[in-house]
């Protein structure tokens, strides 16, 4: 026994938690201190342990690594992983992209929204076209066909489900 030797039942449960957790042992100068010992099983077909492999060695050929900070990384959007641009353990930082989502969804989405927002500017641009001629119309005193104009135009908007109602 050494100062790294597990002598407390709660200490052992943690440590046999994290070696299923994992799915191997290390020894880190728990038997000999200088010395780190790796194990690890071999499952058959049906999942069932047949046999373990383990290797030892000084303590500076082997070392167990472990990351600093473990943290639960969740997408702001919804949907299936496509790709993933890195692989367990490797060191990232912030910022860089993990995983790619399929995006048809978001594409079409994004696609259907400019087209609306295309056809709101050009719905737009109409009207304020017809409020410039209906102002100068006014100006010049043709009231009738100003009153005319501003009915089709509502008409038109009813027809096309816009809402529109007659004023005069």
């Amino acid at each position: 026994m050494n100062e790294y030797t597990i002598t407390d039942k709660s200490s052992l449960k943690k440590e046999l938690d994290k070696i299923v957790e994992d799915g191997y042992a290390a020894d880190i100068n728990e038997t000999v201190k200088g010395v780190h010992c790796v194990a690890a099983p071999i499952f058959d077909e049906n999942n069932k342990v047949i046999a373990c492999v383990w290797t030892s060695g000084p303590a500076g050929r082997l070392a167990r690594i472990e990351g600093r900070v473990n943290v639960d990384i969740r997408s702001q959007a919804d949907g299936y992983i496509e790709k993933i641009f890195v692989g367990e353990g490797d060191q990232v930082r912030a910022g860089q992209p993990l995983f790619k989502i399929v995006d048809a969804s978001y594409v079409q989405q994004l696609n259907l929204a400019k087209a609306n927002l295309g056809a709101a500017k050009a719905a737009l641009k109409n009207a304020a076209l017809e409020v410039e001629k209906f102002t100068e119309l006014s100006r010049s005193g043709t009231s009738q066909t100003l009153r005319h104009k501003i009915r089709n135009v509502f008409a038109l908007g009813r027809h096309s489900g816009g809402g529109g109602r007659t004023i005069f």
